[in-house]
């Protein structure tokens, strides 16, 4: 009993306030359908009182901002970034200042033959271009000065005689491109020289390196070792780069340390890190008066042009 009566206790006390939630949601259900609503009219309505025309709003601006843009602190249209590259072109000063690619005298290299005769040749398969003297050398750079090419790289054309298999001539300090580099370099002490660095111009058989007469093959190893001798006379007559044209394996780090050895540490190496066996080196081939001998070809040692991916190995050796 003492259960049954909690139970009946507890239902009087809940159903009271169950009865007076229903009663007013019935109240409010009467009260919605009497009032007459329609949504369409009402956004007719609406719709023929709130309508804009621009031209007949006295306040209207079309430098006002609608939509995702905003107003900066003085009152003007202002889209919130700040990545704004526009900022390096307003004007010509600044365009020049961030030039990323900008070709000038200055940034040229003029390539030029010098042989050992007292005047200059023309040079056949190349028009416009001789091999030149050593005092045409002189007014030809001098010239070219002028008009603000301060860099040259220098090619031989080496006497017949001086020629071997395994181009000693290349570092005979009193050769030809050590005495032209040491008349530049007095006359124009301001000018970049670069100098070739390859045994073709100074090999009896025309090629990049020491051939082996019995087996024709070029070897590589004892190349390097005649490359390094060849850069070290040249940085001492006063070249500010060597450039390695030859493309033999490792030449490169082998130059590198040779010139540190010998304390020619402020001599650059411009590389000739992907150097193809093109047929488009038989004009300069004719400059520097070098054929090759026997059957070897460059193709031994040079680039194939269609193999992209061995240039970038090259390159990162």
């Amino acid at each position: 009993q003492f259960r049954g009566g909690m139970s009946a206790q507890k239902g009087a006390v809940h159903q009271e306030p169950l009865r007076g939630r229903l009663e007013e949601d019935e109240e409010e259900e009467d009260e919605f359908e009497d009032d007459e609503f329609d949504d369409e009219d009402e956004g007719e309505d609406e719709g023929e009182d709130e309508e804009y025309d621009e031209e007949d709003d006295e306040d209207y601006d079309p430098m006002t901002p609608r939509g995702p843009l905003d107003n900066n602190n003085y009152g003007e249209v202002w889209l919130p970034i700040q990545a704004r590259p526009r900022r390096n072109r307003k004007n010509r000063a600044v365009r020049q200042l961030v030039q990323e690619n900008l070709v000038k005298p200055s940034s040229l290299i003029y390539p030029l033959f010098v042989h050992d005769e007292e005047t200059s040749v023309p040079i056949p398969s190349m028009p416009g271009q001789s091999r030149l003297s050593m005092e045409d050398l002189l007014k030809e750079v001098g010239e070219a000065r002028s008009y603000g090419i301060k860099a040259f790289m220098l090619f031989p054309k080496v006497d017949d005689e001086l020629k071997s298999v395994m181009a000693e001539e290349s570092y005979n300090p009193d050769g030809l491109l050590p005495r032209a580099i040491m008349a530049l370099k007095e006359a124009f002490p301001d000018v970049l020289l670069l100098a070739d660095v390859a045994l073709d111009p100074y090999s009896s058989m025309g090629h990049d390196g020491v051939v082996d007469e019995q087996s024709g093959k070029i070897v590589n190893d004892l190349t390097v070792h005649q490359l390094c001798k060849q850069a070290i006379t040249l940085a001492r007559a006063g070249a500010d780069m060597v450039c390695p044209s030859d493309m033999m394996d490792g030449r490169v780090s082998a130059i590198r340390e040779s010139l540190d050895m010998e304390g020619c540490t402020d001599t650059s190496i411009l590389a000739y890190s992907c150097k193809y066996a093109s047929s488009f080196y038989g004009p300069f081939r004719d400059a520097l008066d070098s054929h090759m001998v026997g059957g070897t070809d460059k193709k031994t040692y040079q680039m194939d042009p269609s193999n992209s991916r061995e240039a970038e190995r090259e390159a990162e050796a």
